[in-house]
């Protein structure tokens, strides 16, 4: 996936989380998850589509494969997400939005962050997630079929 800041906010973060675990009951806005495997709070997020990679082993058969926005005051288009071992293929359907659509992905905002998400053309190319979330976190989350022990590769 890509992450594309249209302007560089004070306090912007994707987090990328995994490890068999559901999403939490955020009580601090500003954890939202467990098991993160990648946050970018605090630095300063690129104003021109930027590939990120990050790898994790599974623990489970099922790992919840997440990325929380928070974005103030600015907004982030989100793109071509995958997830594989390396030699498969991308665990993620619809890892594009091409579909203009969440078709797969389900969507979070349990603290009803202003400037949520949402599926917007404009993307590189196309659809792409752009979410603007200010204050709290929203989240965008699926569920993906891992095989214990294996190490998986997360890419946006």
């Amino acid at each position: 996936m890509k992450v594309s800041n249209i302007i560089t906010g004070a306090a912007a973060a994707v987090l990328v989380f995994a490890a068999g675990q559901t999403l939490a009951n955020p009580s601090n806005v500003n954890e939202p998850i467990r098991h993160v495997i990648l946050d970018l709070d605090g630095t300063v997020i690129s104003h021109s589509w930027t590939t990120v990679t990050i790898s994790f082993v599974a623990t489970a058969t099922t790992s919840d494969i997440g990325f929380a926005f928070r974005d103030d005051p600015a907004f982030i288009y989100f793109d071509n997400a995958s997830v594989t071992t390396g030699s498969s293929p991308n665990l993620l359907s619809n890892g594009g939005f091409e579909t203009g659509d969440l078709n797969g992905w389900t969507y979070h905002n349990p603290n009803n962050a202003t400037f949520a998400g949402n599926v917007a053309n404009g993307g590189n190319p196309g659809f792409a997630w752009l979410d603007g979330s200010v204050q709290t976190y929203d989240t965008l989350d699926k569920f993906i079929a891992t095989s214990i022990g294996y190490t998986y590769h997360v890419i946006f």
